[in-house]
């Protein structure tokens, strides 16, 4: 019976390390399609379902209505992408495109960082930028970080007046390009 229940637990935990290996740095795959990733997919009209499904971010870039390079990934996730099918372009065609229009999906420090390394103009929202042109609908509205002024010395200042000042300075670096991230406090609001 031990030696039943030790087999178990080997096939188990072959199937699990076979199951990371298929990951790699993803969340997710798909059983009948290992490439794929589960995507969190439209409303499907006939089904009536929301559902996550297998699928593949296919990004396109095109100049004047012609396609010059199809990159495709099981990344979920768009921010990831604007990176290798811009260095799939500089394969393709020996430079960097001189702008590039993305929306807030796109938008993220890595993606910023590489346009400003390689010369490229910047044509894209940032995740908040619909937000901040919005009117504060409620008080606490007014209390969101985008919408806090700055004083003299380039620190937030609170509705209230209060200016912030630094606590701490750690350096991320779970990006491709490190950046320095400054933990900031306000001795004088509690709220």
């Amino acid at each position: 019976r031990w030696y039943d229940k030790l087999k178990d637990c080997a096939v188990h935990l072959w199937k699990y390390q076979m199951h990371f290996d298929i990951l790699g740095d993803r969340n997710s795959f798909s059983k009948t399609d290992p490439d794929a990733t589960f995507m969190h997919m439209k409303y499907d009209y006939y089904n009536h379902t929301n559902v996550f499904k297998p699928g593949y971010n296919v990004q396109i870039g095109n100049v004047n209505g012609f396609i010059w390079d199809i990159y495709i990934s099981a990344d979920c996730s768009d921010q990831r992408t604007y990176i290798p099918l811009l260095e799939q372009h500089f394969k393709n065609y020996g430079s960097y495109p001189k702008r590039t229009g993305a929306d807030a999906g796109y938008g993220g420090y890595d993606n910023y960082k590489f346009c400003k390394d390689h010369g490229i103009e910047l044509f894209m929202k940032y995740s908040g930028y619909e937000k901040k042109k919005e009117k504060p609908k409620t008080d606490t509205d007014k209390f969101k970080a985008f919408r806090f002024k700055t004083d003299e010395n380039g620190m937030p200042v609170c509705p209230a007046g209060h200016s912030f000042r630094v606590e701490s300075v750690r350096t991320e670096t779970r990006g491709i390009y490190p950046r320095e991230m400054e933990t900031l406090v306000n001795d004088h609001c509690i709220g």
